[in-house]
């Protein structure tokens, strides 16, 4: 029941965003980043429909999050992805080329990888700092592979300096997600000495 309830906030999430996309994409220029452009989408019935749907997303959310443990409901989250280029292929007859199709194939094959791996709903104990130490390494080297290939693929200088404020805007995400750990480690190690 949790996975359907998460897979059904992704399918709300992206509908979610293909609505409120649409409510929105023929505001005059005159609008654009301005106030008067939520004016003009509290107008428009498919934007407000969107809206209604990401409250659908939130109460499937906490719905899943209320039966089932984050670890288990998050990871679901990322199938909006997928959810998002069918809807747009199937509803709307956008066409779907190879990137698309390999983008959604490695989101599932990541998620059931995760999944797989894992184990989000047995134990509760924290891996090994040695673990933690491997983990950032292989996401940063995965970072700098991308944007290394991004940056052979379009060796522009503004593109390179986006690629690399976005490469380390990722690798500023996995340091605070990795103190966030040891944050955990050192309170779960301080109450396990204080309850002896």
């Amino acid at each position: 029941m949790i996975f359907v309830l998460a897979l059904g906030a992704s399918l709300a999430n992206a509908l979610t965003s293909i609505f409120q996309r649409m409510g929105v994409e023929d505001a005059p220029a005159s609008k654009t980043l301005r106030l008067s452009l939520l004016t003009y989408a509290l107008h428009r019935k498919v934007w407000l429909l969107g809206f209604a749907l990401m409250f659908v997303s939130f109460g499937l959310q906490a719905a899943a999050l209320h039966i089932g443990r984050l670890s288990e409901v998050q990871p679901i989250l990322t199938t909006e992805l997928v959810f998002l280029v069918i809807v747009l292929a199937a509803w709307f007859g956008f066409p779907v080329t190879r990137r698309e199709v390999i983008g959604c194939l490695t989101v599932t094959a990541g998620l059931a990888g995760f999944l797989y791996f894992a184990h989000p709903n047995y134990g509760t104990g924290l891996p090994q700092t040695w673990a933690w130490i491997l983990t950032a390494g292989a996401c940063t080297a995965g970072i700098a592979a991308a944007v290394r290939a991004r940056a052979v693929a379009a060796p522009s200088a503004d593109h390179l300096i986006r690629y690399v404020l976005v490469a380390a805007a990722a690798l500023v995400l996995v340091l605070v997600g990795l103190a966030m750990i040891a944050r955990r480690r050192l309170v779960t190690t301080k109450h396990a000495r204080s309850s002896r």
